[in-house]
């Protein structure tokens, strides 16, 4: 072989190397089940406006569930809207399971202690794959706001909201009746709490802001392991071949409305120097 050659195959070897690094999701994930074969770069758009901002996203009946402020909405994988419910403010980050989506909404304050006497008004309601309401669980555990859901092995993992001052995070386990299982406490502060939650191939993966504009990984024991950009503070479902489609807010033409958009990423480690900026915002596109 060739010098060249050699240096070549060299460089497509390292590639591959920091792909593998940087891409947590196995292609045996089975995302293909649900997901078309989506490639790099894809840009699917919520078609409509609605009130408040995306807050989540999930895959689930051959679709894709945006979870807005205050609307769910159901869309193929184009972006075209085949159902859509109005919901409680505010709803949050969804997950899909047993062919039922769970959102939950948090209906009293978001990021502050609640006020002597106030009951919780935390709940995870429960829909069918047409929108139609199932029920809903009570999670007042959550002291400071519902604001995202993910499965894992039958049991619910719920996150929320964190007033300013307060260290560290919290997630809340429930059984498959929601019966509260235990608190993982966790070693990472950020801004509000936490947004979005998933588990993914022995990782979870949390969306925030104040985490300079990054996705927090930790085990799947909740210890953290790094740092990821882009950050998926407003939802991501995960695709095979280690891509994920990261949801986005698109700024709307009528007045406290916005849009949805999700484009096809990839995780890759963020250049050095560039972890210690704070988002304090949504994630919006650019």
């Amino acid at each position: 072989m060739t010098g060249f050659g050699i240096r070549f195959l060299a460089r497509l070897t390292a590639a591959a190397l920091f792909a593998a690094a940087f891409s947590p999701f196995a292609a045996s994930f089975g995302a293909e089940k649900v997901t078309p074969q989506l490639k790099y770069g894809t840009r699917i758009v919520c078609q409509g406006e609605y009130p408040g901002h995306l807050q989540g996203l999930v895959a689930g009946d051959g679709a894709i569930y945006w979870v807005f402020t205050r609307t769910i909405v159901k869309t193929d994988f184009s972006g075209r809207v085949l159902a859509k419910r109005a919901m409680p403010h505010h709803s949050g980050d969804p997950c899909w399971h047993g062919g039922k989506l769970y959102v939950p909404v948090c209906g009293g304050g978001f990021n502050r202690k609640p006020k002597p006497g106030d009951p919780s008004r935390n709940f995870v309601h429960v829909f069918d794959a047409g929108l139609k309401p199932l029920g809903k669980y009570p999670v007042p555990e959550l002291e400071y706001g519902a604001g995202g859901i993910a499965v894992r092995d039958g049991h619910f993992f719920v996150v929320g909201g964190r007033p300013k001052g307060l260290s560290g995070n919290t997630v809340y386990e429930y059984d498959g009746d929601f019966k509260p299982v235990r608190r993982h406490e966790l070693d990472f502060d950020s801004l509000k709490g936490i947004q979005t939650i998933n588990f993914v191939s022995g990782k979870w993966y949390f969306g925030c802001y104040g985490t300079g504009g990054l996705t927090i990984e930790t085990d799947e024991n909740f210890r953290f392991t790094r740092k990821l950009r882009p950050n998926v503070a407003t939802g991501m479902i995960p695709l095979p071949r280690g891509l994920v489609l990261i949801g986005r807010i698109v700024k709307g033409k009528v007045h406290k409305r916005s849009g949805g958009a999700a484009r096809v990423m990839r995780f890759t480690a963020p250049p050095a120097g560039k972890t210690s900026a704070r988002k304090t915002a949504p994630e919006r596109e650019k």
